[in-house]
Formats: structure tokens, C-alpha cells, sequence
């Protein structure tokens, strides 16, 4: 179970690094019409996604 929780993790940290609009439009888009994101929203959301990744590899290799 705890793997499959590091997978959902390490999937979800990379759809926010490479395909932040994605991430808008499931959790925004779909309720506001004719919305569009900001660059700056997009780009904190591939900035948590990178923080996510980071920290997820250095607990990986201090095993913490």
C-alpha cells in the first residue's frame, strides 16, 4: 500500500512539472467557463511539483 501511495505521489509531482495546464484545468477549468490560468499559477504549479520530486528523492536516499 505504502507503494502504491510513493507511485500516486511521484505521478502526480511529475503531471505538475511537465503538464501544469492539465492540473488547472481539472481542478479549475471544468468550473469557470472561458477561464484561463495566469502564467504565474501555472508556474507554481510546476515549482511545487519540482519541490515535490526534490524531496521525495532526498528522503529516498537518506531513507527518513
Amino acid at each position: 500500500m505504502l507503494l502504491v501511495l510513493k507511485i500516486v505521489f511521484i505521478v502526480f509531482a511529475a503531471v505538475m512539472v511537465f503538464f501544469p495546464r492539465k492540473i488547472w484545468d481539472i481542478f479549475y477549468g471544468n468550473f469557470s467557463e472561458n477561464a484561463e490560468p495566469h502564467d504565474a499559477m501555472l508556474m507554481a504549479y510546476r515549482a511545487a511539483g519540482i519541490i515535490a520530486l526534490v524531496v521525495f528523492i532526498i528522503r529516498g536516499i537518506w531513507g527518513s
